[in-house]
């Protein structure tokens, strides 16, 4: 969800952050890999994904003990 605070100062844009899960899905670290220049935002984004934990269990087909990916994140005003 947007930040009312982010909202009300007029403050966009877009977050990228690199999230590491274990085979059953849970969240084992979140870091931002890309920041925008407003700290509302960013902190919303590590949120976000803490929110989103569990994540689905891994495929079989996905070898190894856990999984990293990254997840962009854009914040435009309405």
């Amino acid at each position: 969800k947007y930040p009312q605070r982010a909202l009300d100062r007029n403050q966009a844009g877009n977050v990228r952050v690199a999230v590491v899960v274990d085979r059953d899905g849970n969240l084992i670290s979140s870091n931002i890999i890309e920041s925008s220049r407003y700290e509302l935002l960013n902190k919303e984004a590590l949120e976000a994904i803490k929110r989103s934990a569990p994540f689905p269990k891994l495929p079989e087909a996905i070898s190894g003990t856990r999984f990293e990916f990254s997840v962009p994140m854009r914040w435009a005003l309405p």
